[in-house]
């Protein structure tokens, strides 16, 4: 197994000048993130309890870990800021250290990054091992705090560099630190084995052209392997490693990155509490897991995953809430979550947490939610209204409602967490037996069992041309901003849903994004049902669209050609 040495003694050790992370253009040194650790001593020196760290910068967040370690005080990482959250998880207790605005009482300001941090002379070491705790979703629906190490993170991270270490580049990546995953990937395993990592996370594909070069390190999530660009757009990107954890990686996603990026994502399966367990690289269909080396996996009465593993308290045997088959020699299928903890985005989200948030909304007197597959495993909610959002829907509609109800979650759920789709119903739906059932709550969203909530649908297509029917549903986020009272689908939408349905029925866009002779000649509102035409012609690389209101034409026009 290859040697590492600690977080602590790869930062306090190097040499000054030593570059830990890029910001922009600019690296992050040794020297500068030691300086800073001991400016925001003095901050937090004189309060008492853990340090609730929140950060956007990845350079900040290893600060206030250092920071912490200096002075004995346990960690906490909250998954988000709101404050309600913050209350729930007990930040009363501690203070929140952060680099960004924070609405809370007990919110700290971080001092910047010294730039000018030079110094030689050697930090006091840590006098105790740094504890550091995580919040996930419990399956009782109230936030689970999962105390972990980084003794127990270095070891992780030592097994990773044996099986995966010697890229040369830098790590880049488009998950939060604020997760174990994160965390783990983006930050404590590059400091330790010598690699920059990206101060910040990449949210659009486009901040990754020419970014992501032969010999970078690329720490991702089905999230965003699954909207890869179209064919052209990332040609010379070529990251020797892509891994992907939070949530499984369908195949064709797999396949996708072989074909655009040469190479196959190395998917993590783990939890907050075992940390990675297993790998796998999807080249065929039901490619088994393989537990990673030191890890001992077996299966429980439920036939659920248990993990013995180095990276957690020694003798723990850790139950997960994954259903698996086991398979020769020692590697084992996945068949499914057993319990009501899922995976959205890569992150996990108790279904019953998200309700009890939804039924203490005076609008709602019952609620039901379900991760809704064929609309990329998001959140929709089907409510039954108390007399006060009955009231609400006549004067507003569904669409001012529902985004009304995901805004009065905002102190209480992350983003992701907050119902993206959303019925009201007079009844929930339940079975003979009086129970209520998850494919019930889906079959509201799904189109063959409820034409009133149409959504896209391909009429006809060949090689060269497609029609397709389309329903703005009001909770695309092109409405969002556009504008509030009145939403209106702006006309780069209408752009980029030709483009997007050309990849869907073509696999195939232009390379260019000229676009000529476009014209938006009518306003478009949410639920507004379009029929949507499509010409491409590869041999000049373009795609003519029109889009149909009815009988009116809204918007046409080309994109890609020579313009």
């Amino acid at each position: 197994m290859t040697t590492l040495a600690g977080l602590w003694e790869s930062v306090a050790m190097a040499p000054p000048q030593r570059p830990l992370f890029l910001s922009g253009d600019q690296p992050v040194t040794a020297g500068e993130i030691v300086a800073t650790a001991d400016l925001n001593k003095d901050l937090i020196g004189d309060t008492q309890g853990p340090v609730f760290l929140h950060t956007d910068s990845a350079a900040m967040f290893l600060v206030g870990m250092l920071t912490c370690a200096q002075l004995g005080r346990e960690l906490v990482c909250p998954a988000h800021v709101g404050s309600t959250y913050l209350d729930e998880i007990g930040v009363g207790a501690g203070v929140v250290l952060t680099d960004t605005a924070v609405d809370h009482s007990k919110a700290l300001q971080m001092r910047p990054l010294d730039r000018l941090g030079t110094s030689t002379a050697m930090p006091k070491p840590p006098t105790r091992p740094l504890r550091i705790t995580f919040f996930t979703s419990g399956s009782s629906g109230t936030p689970k705090a999962v105390e972990r190490t980084l003794e127990q993170m270095e070891t992780e991270v030592r097994v990773l560099e044996s099986l995966w270490g010697g890229a040369p580049g830098p790590v880049l990546g488009t998950v939060t630190h604020q997760h174990i995953y994160g965390l783990g990937f983006r930050i404590v395993w590059p400091v330790m084995a010598g690699r920059p990592s990206a101060d910040r996370r990449t949210d659009f594909w486009e901040q990754l052209q020419d970014r992501l070069a032969p010999g970078t390190m690329f720490i991702s999530s089905p999230a965003h392997l699954t909207r890869l660009p179209g064919p052209g757009f990332l040609d010379r990107c070529r990251p020797q490693m892509i891994f992907s954890a939070g949530a499984l990686l369908p195949l064709e996603a797999a396949q996708a990155c072989d074909r655009l990026f040469g190479t196959i994502p190395v998917e993590i399966l783990g939890s907050t509490e075992t940390s990675a367990v297993a790998w796998r690289q999807q080249r065929t269909d039901d490619e088994l897991w393989t537990p990673l080396p030191g890890i001992s996996v077996a299966t429980d009465q439920d036939g659920c995953l248990t993990v013995e593993s180095p990276f957690v308290e020694p003798g723990q045997r850790i139950t997960m809430g994954d259903r698996v088959e086991m398979a020769e020699p020692g590697t084992f299928r996945l068949l499914g979550r057993a319990d009501r903890v899922v995976k959205v985005e890569g992150v996990r989200v108790s279904l019953t947490r998200v309700e009890e948030a939804l039924a203490d909304l005076e609008e709602v007197g019952e609620t039901a939610v379900a991760v809704l597959l064929h609309r990329r495993g998001r959140i929709g909610a089907v409510v039954v209204l108390s007399p006060t959002g009955t009231s609400a829907l006549a004067e507003q509609g569904p669409f001012r409602l529902s985004r009304r109800l995901r805004a009065a979650l905002a102190g209480r759920l992350d983003s992701i967490e907050r119902p993206k789709f959303w019925r009201f119903v007079r009844t929930l739906p339940m079975n003979s037996q009086g129970k209520r059932v998850d494919a019930d709550v889906r079959a509201l969203f799904d189109t063959s069992s409820n034409p009133e909530h149409a959504t896209p649908g391909v009429r006809r297509m060949d090689d060269h041309e497609a029609e397709i029917d389309v329903r703005l549903d009001g909770d695309m986020p092109w409405f969002g901003g556009h504008f509030p009272g009145q939403p209106v689908f702006p006309g780069v939408a209408e752009v980029h849903l030709a483009v997007s349905w050309s990849q869907r029925v073509w696999n195939w866009c232009p390379s260019s994004g000229v676009l000529t002779r476009v014209k938006f000649h009518q306003v478009l509102r949410p639920d507004d049902e379009l029929r949507l035409t499509l010409k491409r012609d590869t041999a000049r690389d373009r795609l003519q669209f029109r889009i149909m209101l009815g009988d009116v034409v809204a918007g046409e026009g080309t994109v890609g050609g020579a313009g």
